[in-house]
This record gives structure tokens, C-alpha cells and sequence, in this order.
């Protein structure tokens, strides 16, 4: 993998903890939210890498 999917990969799972941190705290359930924001970072960012040249 080049570094640039690295980068974006990791940069969408950040993107994802944070917003999932956001949503954890607005249900009174931290793990779940950050689990949750997680598994939508990675769809994110594994989308964004494959369809970007």
C-alpha cells in the first residue's frame, strides 16, 4: 500500500473516533459510540482511498 491510503485510512478512522465520541456522549454510552464511529470511519475511508486517484 502507498502511503497515501495509509494516510487516509488512518486519518478516516480518526475522523470516525471522533464523531463516534461525539454520539457516545449524547447516548450516556462512550464504547459503543466510539465502536460506532469507528466501523463508519473505516467505510469512509477505505471508500475515499479505492474511488480517489
Amino acid at each position: 500500500m502507498k502511503k497515501e491510503k495509509i494516510l487516509r485510512i488512518v486519518s478516516g478512522l480518526c475522523i470516525g473516533a471522533g464523531v463516534g465520541l461525539c454520539f457516545g456522549i449524547s447516548m450516556n454510552n462512550v464504547i459503543v459510540g466510539v465502536l460506532g464511529g469507528l466501523g463508519v470511519g473505516l467505510c469512509y475511508a477505505v471508500a475515499f482511498s479505492h474511488f480517489s486517484k
